[in-house]
């Protein structure tokens, strides 16, 4: 009987960031909680050209969340677009064995709230 040995299976795991804004525990937390007051609850935001910083927080966090909610079995188009990742790279949330989607995307969305706070006047 042969067994078989994916690579994938052997590799070191890493350890999930902590702090993240799935827990609402990330870098930059209070400017999320002030930022999502301005999103609209469906849609994007009103008057996308002036407000791009803040309609890309929208995807990103509706990325994020699938993510974490759904290990992007309904985004991983809008994931790839936004946090620069080709996500069949890393075979799909959670399945990623180093969990690489989440080491970078933490550090992403501290970037893209950063902008958005900054375009909006919260900083």
């Amino acid at each position: 009987m042969t067994v078989l040995t994916l690579p994938h299976l052997n590799a070191k795991p890493y350890a999930m960031p902590t702090h993240t804004y799935w827990e609402h525990r990330g870098r930059h937390q209070w400017m999320v909680d002030a930022l999502n007051a301005l999103v609209p609850p469906s849609g994007s935001v009103t008057n996308k050209s002036r407000n791009r910083a803040l309609e890309t927080f929208r995807i990103a966090s509706n990325a994020y969340y699938d993510l974490y909610n759904n290990g992007l079995g309904n985004r991983a188009r809008s994931f790839s677009r936004v946090f620069g990742l080709r996500v069949n790279d890393y075979m799909l949330g959670f399945a990623d064995p180093s969990n690489r989607l989440f080491q970078v995307t933490e550090p992403r969305m501290d970037d893209i709230i950063y902008a958005a706070a900054k375009e909006q006047g919260i900083i």
